[in-house]
């Protein structure tokens, strides 16, 4: 078992400077109401950092066609992207 730190950094981050964009570790599935197939989805993510704000949406995969639109989809979600807005994914195995 892991000792517990006794140090830890919190986050703090200025209102709409830093988006936070991965997706989620476990994939949901969509159900077929009429053939009862499964097919799984990935789950992406999108947070404000200092509101914890969230946007979820699902697709059919982490590829690039399927990321794009989810990126500007949180973008207009929000309502807005201001120019030094800082977008930080977190891809590791994608």
């Amino acid at each position: 078992m892991r000792q517990k730190s006794e140090w830890y950094m919190p986050g703090v981050y200025k209102a709409g400077d830093k988006l936070f964009i991965d997706y989620a570790g476990k994939k949901l599935h969509i159900i077929d109401e009429q053939t009862g197939e499964i097919t799984p989805v990935e789950v992406f993510v999108g947070t404000l950092g200092a509101s914890q704000y969230t946007y979820v949406e699902a697709s059919f995969s982490q590829r690039i066609p399927d990321f794009i639109p989810f990126y500007w989809a949180f973008s207009s979600f929000l309502g807005y992207c201001e120019f030094g807005t800082l977008f930080i994914p977190n891809f590791i195995l994608a």
